[in-house]
């Protein structure tokens, strides 16, 4: 590896600097390795090693950056995970994919189940998560009102029950086409229930229970 290819620069005499990049498959996280390092100048070789640590660093900002649920996901933790239940959720960790919680279809996160683990205040930055089919954050602390969940054009499943969740029937639910399961059941949401739930036509079930709608079901 690096650190054990650097050990030989101190033995380097007579012939002229060789250093060859071998980029390994990106499975967990990128690296590099040296085929061969042989030098006869000292400045030369710590320039070769500058421009290799350089190109490691590019390579693993190019990695996380490909991801582009990485950044909402963080975004949620940093405002709603008060009790730091997510650990292995860090900007250190390239691949979301392998973080509690959440599974992957195609590098993009699919499916997010993040149950009893004291989450606070608002879940809009998961709004940005375009490929989730299923997304239950049951049991948590979530409060404010629920947010446009328009993007969410894959999701089949939504799991609410159980939080502080405020403010109007979400409107946006309309435009779940693929929806077939919502569980938006013990939360303190109220008004009416609009007659555009009909239009779901793939919904098998609809559970509302122990919120303070008025009127009656469509």
């Amino acid at each position: 590896m690096i650190a054990e290819s650097l050990g030989s620069l101190g033995n380097c005499s007579g012939e002229d600097l060789v250093l060859k990049l071998i980029p390994k498959k990106f499975q967990s996280s990128p690296s590099l390795t040296l085929s061969a390092l042989t030098c006869r100048e000292p400045m030369a070789a710590t320039a070769a090693v500058a421009t290799l640590l350089l190109t490691s660093f590019f390579f693993a900002a190019l990695h996380v950056s490909s991801n582009p649920d990485t950044k909402p996901l963080l975004s949620f933790k940093a405002t709603s995970d008060a009790s730091n239940k997510l650990t292995t959720w860090n900007s250190t960790s390239v691949d979301p994919c392998t973080w509690t919680g959440v599974s992957c279809t195609n590098n993009r996160v699919s499916r997010l189940v993040l149950e009893n683990l004291d989450l606070r205040g608002s879940f809009q930055p998961l709004t940005a998560l375009t490929q989730l089919r299923v997304l239950s954050l049951k049991r948590n602390r979530l409060s404010c009102p629920i947010p446009d969940l328009s993007n969410f054009t894959a999701l089949k499943l939504l799991f609410l029950s159980y939080n502080e969740l405020s403010g109007n029937f979400p409107a946006s639910v309309s435009s779940l086409f693929r929806l077939y399961r919502l569980d938006l059941s013990y939360n303190n949401l109220s008004g009416e229930i609009p007659a555009t739930v009909n239009h779901l036509n793939h919904l098998l079930t609809l559970q509302l229970e122990a919120n303070r709608f008025s009127g009656s079901e469509p």
